[in-house]
């Protein structure tokens, strides 16, 4: 292990392309990029899958000076780091680059404060950008084309805490149903679990192979449940998956009543943990209240065995944990 990583490493800073993981024959790796990010430690690298490249990132809990330069960065001994102990991390999904403004992109400066506390608790928080596949075969698997990449190349733990936010609820959801034994847990911050029966979804599901629109919907329609997260629940309960949702009350766009309140009744049935923190009148989109949730964050820092790291003066949500909600919100 400690050879492939230190080829790995010095490959990905020197040459054009580094090492495709262990099974993953048609992967390769682009040359590490370091930068910072949340004051911590920030790896960015193209992984290259079935001749089409996507942004990747990893941020190290390895804390850095705001005002470091290059030259500062480079000196870091990143692989003593990652053979030092495999490591928790967290899997963001949605993952969306956003060079010129950053308002757009995924992480932002709203993940902040759940992040800093993930770092303290010493986990990993990364990400690939595979665009719009919204928990399609395809993008499947390009997850795990990533999942395999990391999990080698940055020696993190088998299983990994999904945080799924917004449309990115269809790909880990999906990705996760079908690798539950490659899973902890989900934490989902507004995320989308239901998927609609319509020329939309059809078109980028594609089931049928054709660019005809009434034969992808009734292939879609055929296949429904091979597809839509909440029907795919099962073997994330029999693996012992960990889930929990927050979710403001007044989301029009991604309607609490559909996705998670649904989701997380229809989970406890099975035999599952979730929890359903609606944040009372928060709408669709960035919000202290749903970004900075206590309960949220004790669920996450409790995947890492942490649950002490959340300050005990810190007030208190302003949620309910009951999933009886009336909406008339149209869905997403």
């Amino acid at each position: 292990m400690k050879r492939v990583l230190w080829c790995f490493l010095i490959a990905a800073m020197l040459l054009p392309a580094g090492s495709a993981p262990a099974g993953e024959s048609d992967v390769t790796l682009g040359r590490l990029n370091r930068s910072i990010h949340y004051d911590h430690l920030r790896l960015d690298f193209w992984m290259r899958s079935r001749g089409r490249s996507h942004r990747c990132f990893v941020i190290l809990p390895i804390p850095v000076e705001p005002d470091a330069d290059r030259e500062e960065l480079n000196e870091i001994d990143i692989d003593a780091f990652i053979q030092e102990e495999q490591r928790d991390w967290f899997w963001l999904s949605p993952t969306r680059h956003d060079v010129e403004t950053h308002d757009n992109a995924l992480p932002n400066r709203w993940h902040a404060w759940y992040f800093g506390r993930l770092f303290d608790a010493g986990a990993v928080i990364a990400g690939v950008e595979i665009g719009h596949k919204w928990g399609n075969p395809a993008g499947r698997r390009l997850y795990t084309n990533f999942y395999h990449t990391v999990t080698d190349q940055f020696n993190l733990k088998p299983r990994t805490n999904l945080l799924a936010q917004g449309i990115g609820g269809l790909d880990a959801y999906n990705w996760a149903a079908d690798h539950p034994d490659k899973v902890r847990s989900i934490a989902g911050i507004y995320p989308v679990t239901q998927i609609r029966l319509d020329s939309f979804f059809a078109r980028v599901y594609d089931l049928s192979g054709n660019q005809d629109p009434e034969e992808n919907l009734r292939a879609l329609r055929e296949n429904f449940q091979d597809h839509n997260p909440q029907d795919r629940l099962e073997p994330l309960a029999k693996a012992g998956v960990r889930i929990a949702h927050v979710h403001g009350s007044e989301d029009r766009n991604v309607p609490p009543i559909t996705h998670t309140i649904p989701l997380v009744l229809r989970y406890r049935e099975l035999g599952g943990d979730a929890d359903a923190i609606i944040v009372r009148g928060k709408r669709h989109g960035p919000s202290d209240m749903i970004f900075e949730s206590r309960r949220f964050l004790r669920f996450m820092l409790e995947q890492v065995g942490e649950p002490e790291l959340i300050e005990p003066d810190e007030p208190e949500d302003d949620t309910k944990n009951d999933t009886k909600q009336e909406s008339d919100e149209e869905d997403e």
